[in-house]
């Protein structure tokens, strides 16, 4: 299978839901325009680990079994059936840079495999996306993978309520983030070689997340690169069918173990 990219940039923004579609945000829009977009890949239970976890191990919370009560028990099972993509690529590029710049900590030590070489970094909520960029503008031609995962918008949720004037206000200061972000690619000249995937976990209604309704079980997910088809994906998606979507752009077999689908026509 060949490789469509040779970077891929997966920025996570925690509680998002699908809101970004009444949100002030020009560059992210910008970047949806040239994009595949799906506005209603589903998520349950519509919580974090719960979330991050099918994103990143191509199987639901009923496989990979990591929730927010036990995610800092013990780090991640390296002989779990449902391997991360983080370890998927590091089967096949045992050299390359692999990275995870998060808010929330306990995804670096809970969700991801520890005997991977990943370079694991914590940062405030003010200082990720500055931090995220200085990593690309050093590194970013030799790093396959990067997860990025900021916290802002959940917060919040949980703080001001899903949907009020702070929530929506929040989502243009990611804007401006992600903006950095994406010009630190650009900068380190690798934009035309990268596939950039945004991506939420869950969204949330009142000041709360975690039922099954559609406020909270829909997400957004969007991809950006090369060989990518534009245009809203209208075939039903879950948030596990990302790791096998990232997976097919870099060349590699999806394990068979992963319940998650590429979307038919999505690659050119």
């Amino acid at each position: 299978m060949a490789a469509k990219c040779k970077h891929v940039f997966l920025l996570g923004l925690d509680g998002a839901g699908n809101f970004i579609q009444q949100a002030n945000t020009p560059r992210m829009k910008s970047l949806i325009e040239e994009s595949a977009v799906s506005y209603h890949a589903y998520i349950s239970p519509a919580i974090s680990a719960q979330g991050w976890g099918s994103i990143l191990h191509g199987v639901g919370y009923d496989k990979h079994q990591v929730n927010n009560e036990n995610i800092n028990d013990k780090p991640y099972p390296e002989d779990s059936p449902y391997p991360s993509i983080f370890k998927v690529i590091r089967a096949a590029q045992p050299n390359t840079k692999l990275a995870s710049l998060v808010n929330w900590t306990p995804i670096n030590s809970g969700l991801i495999e520890q005997s991977l070489d990943v370079y694991f970094a914590q940062y405030s909520m003010e200082e990720l996306y500055l931090k995220v960029a200085a990593y690309i503008k050093e590194h970013g031609k030799a790093t396959t993978f990067t997860f990025v995962q900021m916290d802002d918008i959940d917060v919040s949720g949980h703080s001001y309520g899903w949907q009020s004037e702070h929530f929506y206000n929040t989502f243009e200061d990611i804007d401006r983030r992600v903006g950095v972000i994406l010009d630190a690619m650009k900068e380190a000249g690798i934009w035309d070689e990268s596939l950039i995937i945004l991506a939420s976990d869950h969204g949330g209604h009142g000041t709360d997340h975690g039922r099954d309704i559609p406020s909270d079980t829909n997400a957004f997910l969007v991809f950006h690169g090369p060989g990518i088809r534009t245009g809203e994906i209208t075939e039903p998606m879950h948030l596990r069918d990302t790791s096998p979507i990232i997976a097919q752009a870099l060349g590699l077999e999806a394990p068979t173990e992963w319940d998650g689908k590429v979307p038919a026509n999505l690659f050119a």
